[in-house]
């Protein structure tokens, strides 16, 4: 319910105000389906974290205030995007993904679309690195195709509806 467009349109406008300006310290992993990136000013202390929990049965981001790596069983993920610069954050347009947009043309896309959910690591528009590999189709995605233009009426919902239009009069 968390991972629905309304709510990443809200969350994406607070982070945009939290991650433009700053720079990627680090991006690791220390359990198979996580991600943990932390954001800072140039030669200054990480002062945000993002912790994206994208397994098969749940998928969230989260926001520690802190976060101790470990010494042992951590990996360092999409090392390319280490010390690039959050130039804008973009939310697509009546969809569940939205993405960093990074210096030198880099950029880290979120899909949260549930059991399916990845960050994919783009550069000059061309998917490059995946977080969840098993989702190798994810690297044909475009970032300026994720937006999808919806006119929802009356008419298209109950034509896709699984009722009929008399199983529905209870809505009205």
């Amino acid at each position: 319910m968390h991972n629905n467009y309304y709510f990443l349109r809200q969350l994406t406008v607070a982070l945009r105000s939290e991650l433009v300006g700053t720079r990627i310290h680090s991006c690791f992993s220390q359990e198979k389906d996580e991600l943990i990136i932390s954001f800072g000013q140039t030669n200054q202390p990480a002062t945000f974290m993002l912790k994206a929990i994208l397994t098969a049965n749940f998928s969230a981001l989260y926001f520690p205030n802190n976060f101790n790596r470990a010494r042992s069983n951590s990996v360092n993920l999409f090392p390319e995007i280490i010390g690039e610069e959050v130039r804008e954050l973009v939310q697509h347009q009546n969809e569940r993904s939205f993405y960093l947009a990074l210096s030198n043309q880099k950029a880290l896309l979120f899909k949260l679309f549930g059991n399916r959910s990845n960050i994919i690591y783009f550069e000059q528009d061309q998917a490059k690195a995946l977080f969840h590999k098993k989702f190798p189709k994810d690297l044909a995605l475009e970032l300026a195709q994720m937006h999808r233009q919806l006119q929802p009426n009356k008419a298209d919902f109950f034509s896709k509806s699984t009722g009929s239009r008399e199983n529905l009069s209870y809505f009205r």
